[in-house]
């Protein structure tokens, strides 16, 4: 092992302008305006960009609430300091959910207690097994939907809005994504307003596969109008590693008195405690609904309803109640996350952070989230966590890819991924703590327990990564997981016992194990693979 990784370190001795966020402060009629806190964190986000582009540290101080906004914090490659600090970690709360108490129906035609609210959130799936594209023309097809299904394409679209003659069939253009550049005729003359492709290959986890679509009107005198927006799909096979079942791919969520019901496929489904949502994606998003059956006794009047509904639709997939992106020098402390449709904090391509003291729960992705886009930065560079609870999350608790210098301590993740679990989906990109491309790693004082999933999976090229005194018990999978990684890897004083299986070690190398427990797994204590479809 190379020296320990450290993570990230912010010199906060430096002169910073502070800015007060307190929606509930009244000023005094002779106070100066300059003077008066900000209503919410994202308009103190907004004016602290304008210091850090002149080289200004800036510490954002947030009062005791409930915020329910999602803030945006483009960092710009700006290098000044940025302290984002709550007054207590506890006290300081940062959700994605409404409180929904009005305009809710008893639903017809469904069991007892079931009661109905419109929905108009057309998300549609957080894949692309699901996406769909407008036109920019009213003489072409309108609402193109593409749907992967088991070895096909399915592509659905509306007629034109506007058509001077008669139409009586479609054509239908396809373009092998990477392997062609430009589209051809697949289909001649489709009379009816859908069309399905089983003449593809199959994506699978390792190969994309990937097709655009776009389809054109032809009239009876065979004048063919101009093609509708594209769209972009890829089939599926339901056997295939990586394939996310369909309540899995979803994001709507509810909460009754702080709990999240189960969500079910079909309205039929429909028992106490759980919830259906038709959302209108593949049609109007007004003729959308959200039924949710509710236990005998309770109602939307004497329940406290929270739904989730802080979803980016410019950046579907990267949605957060905090979303950070291309930041170095940052410090985020004292806050509770939740709620959010996706995930909890979500930062893109930062350097030089700590995180500490976080509450990360309830999200319906991932608690934390880090990430990079390659074309502002190839790594995440000197990271820290500290002091993290990242429980209770849809997917996963903390997941993030290609580090240097990577940090945890004393963090928990606990009891994540119970929407994969609605459909046993508990591999992949599920855990509690969910890393690939570590280089140079420190996970020291780690809980990981009762996840529906792996409680820590090191998941591809890590190395010079140090696992210590940690606890991975009764998670569904494996405690842990090390795979298709070079190493070296250590693992010391841990205790890894009563999961599915103890210690997974797949085509992971230079490895060595010290004074750790592991003992009482349900299926094996540990497990040697190696995998041919894996480096």
């Amino acid at each position: 092992m190379t020296m320990p990784a450290t993570g990230g370190s912010v010199d906060e001795s430096v002169s910073q302008v502070v800015m007060i966020v307190d929606p509930s402060y009244v000023p005094p009629e002779d106070e100066s305006p300059a003077s008066v806190p900000y209503k919410s964190i994202q308009s103190a986000v907004t004016v602290a960009m304008g210091y850090l582009e002149q080289e200004v540290p800036v510490q954002i101080l947030i009062r005791n609430g409930v915020y329910r906004e999602d803030v945006t914090v483009p960092g710009g490659s700006f290098a000044a300091l940025l302290v984002i600090e709550g007054e207590s970690r506890d006290g300081t709360i940062l959700t994605g959910s409404e409180h929904w108490t009005e305009d809710w129906t008893l639903a017809e035609h469904a069991p007892p207690n079931t009661w109905a609210h419109a929905w108009d959130k057309d998300w549609g799936d957080f894949t692309r097994d699901e996406v769909w594209a407008a036109s920019h023309y009213e003489t072409a097809p309108q609402r193109l939907v593409s749907q992967s299904r088991p070895g096909s394409i399915y592509l659905s679209w509306e007629p034109p809005l506007e058509s001077d003659r008669e139409i009586i069939a479609y054509r239908v253009y396809r373009q092998k994504i990477g392997e062609t550049d430009s589209f051809g005729v697949v289909a001649e003359f489709v009379e009816d307003t859908c069309w399905e492709d089983a003449d593809i290959q199959i994506a699978t986890a390792f190969e994309d596969h990937s097709y655009a679509y776009a389809v054109s009107a032809i009239d009876k005198y065979d004048n063919e109008g101009p093609r509708s927006g594209i769209v972009h799909s890829r089939a599926r096979n339901p056997d295939d590693a990586g394939y996310i079942p369909y309540l899995a791919r979803r994001r709507e969520t509810v909460f009754a008195n702080g709990e999240p019901l189960r969500m079910v496929e079909t309205a039929e489904e429909l028992k106490p405690g759980t919830y259906f949502v038709n959302d209108g994606y593949l049609r109007n998003p007004q003729d959308g609904v959200i039924l949710v059956c509710l236990p005998e006794g309770q109602t939307p009047q004497n329940t406290t309803l929270d739904i989730p509904t802080n979803l980016n639709l410019g950046r579907k997939l990267t949605s957060a109640c905090l979303y950070v992106v291309d930041k170095p020098n940052l410090a985020i402390r004292n806050l509770t996350v939740k709620h959010s449709v996706q995930d909890g904090i979500h930062l893109d391509s930062c350097r030089n952070v700590v995180l500490e003291n976080i509450t990360a729960i309830d999200n319906g992705g991932t608690g934390i989230r880090l990430s990079v886009v390659r074309s502002l930065q190839p790594k995440s560079e000197n990271i820290t966590l500290s002091n993290i609870a990242a429980n209770g999350n849809g997917s996963a608790g903390i997941r993030g890819s290609r580090f240097v210098n990577l940090r945890i301590e004393h963090c928990q993740t606990n009891g994540n991924n119970w929407r994969g679990a609605w459909e046993n989906f508990t591999a992949w990109d599920r855990g509690g703590l969910k890393l690939r491309n570590v280089h140079r790693g420190l996970i020291h004082d780690h809980v990981a327990n009762g996840n529906y999933a792996s409680g820590i999976w090191l998941d591809y090229n890590n190395s010079n990564v140090l696992i210590q005194d940690s606890t991975m018990v009764d998670n569904t999978r494996y405690g842990l997981v090390l795979e298709a990684s070079q190493g070296p890897l250590s693992v010391t004083d841990c205790r890894i016992a009563d999961n599915w299986g103890g210690l997974l070690l797949a085509n992971a190398s230079s490895g060595r194990l010290t004074e750790n427990i592991i003992a009482n797994n349900w299926r094996v204590q540990i497990d040697i693979l190696a995998r041919h479809d894996r480096p």
